[in-house]
């Protein structure tokens, strides 16, 4: 297959799909995909009269955009109907995996015996829950409210994650604010020792999952507000992905003032 055709897909059950649309925000789907798929089976599972469709799930499969699709495929036991949908899912995720994709499996089918994730894990599918997503964009700075109040939105729209899960995830999120708020100390003293460099490397903060993303670093509000200071900052990470190269531009404002105070 060739490297351009490769994609970041998604694929969604029925459940998980529609509590993320009824969330209201595409990106925590698209934050780190180029497409998301749902089979026939669970578009058949969304359309049950027992599962009434959400509005927005509705206009989004009758006016997809470029980057959603609704795709059929044939798998064994036509007959049986129980899970079909999650079946479905899991036999495309397999199938686009083996043709180079980068496949995602997202469920949050996880508590019943032999459930969806179980299933796909065994079979070396990567998977991730609406709860994952959410973390995910909060790793990237993408979040639209805070980490805790797009997590408590999911009981919402019918998705509860155990209490187990939450108390990790919570951990998790603590772990990272930590890791943030030490990374913008050391810059403050960096910059103390030396305000007028523009110009040096930092340790890339790593919380309990690992480093954080530069993007998400850059996205960040505590980050903004620190090396912006009077300036405009970038945030790159280098290829060793251990430290991050940081570039302090002078805002043309500033710049504008220091020259009339010489002039002065």
């Amino acid at each position: 297959m060739d490297e351009e055709k490769k994609e970041r897909v998604l694929i969604a059950d029925a459940n998980s799909f529609q509590g993320m649309l009824g969330l209201n925000n595409t990106d925590l789907m698209m934050a780190e995909h180029d497409r998301v798929i749902i089979t026939e089976g669970v578009r058949k599972d969304i359309y049950d009269d027992s599962y009434r469709p959400r509005k927005e799930v509705v206009e989004l499969i009758s006016n997809p955009p470029s980057w959603f699709e609704v795709r059929r495929i044939e798998i064994p036991d036509q007959h049986i109907k129980k899970d079909r949908g999650e079946r479905e899912s899991i036999a495309l995720a397999d199938q686009m995996r083996e043709e180079g994709h980068s496949v995602t499996f997202l469920t949050d089918d996880t508590k019943k015996r032999d459930n969806a994730r179980d299933q796909a894990e065994s079979q070396g599918i990567k998977v991730t829950t609406s709860l994952g997503l959410i973390e995910r964009a909060d790793e990237l700075g993408m979040m639209q409210g805070t980490f805790k109040e797009e997590r408590s939105r999911l009981s919402k729209v019918g998705l509860t994650p155990s209490h187990e899960r939450i108390e990790a995830s919570d951990a998790r999120h603590a772990e990272r604010e930590r890791a943030i708020q030490q990374f913008t100390t050391n810059m403050k003293e960096v910059h103390s020792a030396d305000p007028e460099r523009r110009e040096f490397a930092a340790p890339l903060p790593t919380g309990r999952e690992g480093h954080l993303s530069a993007k998400g670093l850059e996205r960040n509000e505590d980050v903004k507000r620190l090396v912006t200071y009077d300036a405009i900052q970038r945030l790159e990470a280098k290829k060793d992905n251990e430290k991050l190269n940081v570039v302090i531009r002078e805002d043309r404002h500033i710049e504008q003032q220091r020259d009339l105070s010489r002039e002065r």
